[in-house]
């Protein structure tokens, strides 16, 4: 049952706060490290479970691995609306907004070197 997987997937924080990330738009594996300060191989990780239970979808482009919502999760607007509205109040969503927003404004500046894991290439 589809509504079932979503709910176990989104009980873990690192996944909910990845989602409440992806919200803002796509996202490399390497600026989720990042944002989340997290390492990449648990940023991985999760990102793959949320992939196989269909709520985000990644494309690669060389050595890099770009998530995004998934068209499925972006239909159910009541639950992106609740996780956005969390994202106010929750310190946690509050200060990966705040690390978001400066990593927005300086990305360009720097340069991404993503290892995608062995798992990922496929």
């Amino acid at each position: 049952m589809q509504t079932t997987e979503w709910f176990h997937q989104l009980s873990h924080s690192i996944r909910l706060r990845l989602l409440y990330l992806l919200m803002g738009g796509e996202l490399c594996v390497c600026e989720l490290e990042e944002i989340l300060g997290i390492r990449q191989a648990n940023v991985s990780k999760h990102l793959q479970k949320l992939k196989t239970a269909g709520l985000v979808e990644v494309h690669r482009v060389r050595q890099r691995a770009f998530y995004r919502l998934s068209p499925r999760l972006k239909e159910q607007r009541t639950l992106l609306a609740y996780l956005s509205e969390r994202g106010h109040v929750e310190d946690t969503l509050v200060r990966d907004r705040a690390r978001f927003e400066i990593h927005e404004k300086t990305k360009d500046a720097k340069v991404y070197v993503c290892n995608i894991p062995e798992e990922e290439k496929a």
